[in-house]
């Protein structure tokens, strides 16, 4: 009786993962946000299904599958989504922004650099203060 319901917690919270996830399948604009949804399913959904037939099945040959299968999702899931973007980034496919904080990154870049690192408000603040640091032969602003 307890180990229906656990279970049936694990499936229902799946199945509302994969609801989600479907309905930003068909809703998000562009490539990019829709992967966002698929990676949902198929980490979360996909993990919560598994979980919730493993505490069903209980310890058996089916259970060990799904571990194995449950392993394998975690571990691929993410790999074939980032090469997924990889491949639309390379076909050209441009994500759908916005606001694009790689131009802001670069206007920030553009602009002067103070020496003082609390003033600095770009992402890289590593470049930013060998761009500030007088170009001496002293070994003493090496960073």
């Amino acid at each position: 009786m307890l180990v229906d319901l656990i279970s049936g917690l694990f499936i229902g919270a799946g199945g509302l993962f994969v609801l989600i996830g479907a309905l930003g399948i068909i809703r998000l604009p562009d490539v990019f946000s829709r992967m966002q949804s698929v990676s949902l399913i198929e980490t979360v959904g996909a993990g919560l299904l598994c979980m919730g037939f493993i505490v069903k099945v209980g310890f058996s040959l089916v259970g060990l599958k799904l571990i194995l299968l449950l392993t394998i999702i975690f571990f691929l899931g993410p790999v074939v989504t980032h090469a997924v973007a990889q491949a639309a980034l390379a076909a050209g496919v441009k994500p759908l922004l916005v606001h694009d904080r790689r131009s802001a990154a670069t206007k920030a870049d553009a602009q002067p650099v103070s020496a003082s690192v609390d003033k600095i408000k770009t992402p890289n603040v590593k470049a930013s203060v060998k761009k500030a640091l007088p170009k001496s032969g002293s070994k003493k602003a090496d960073i």
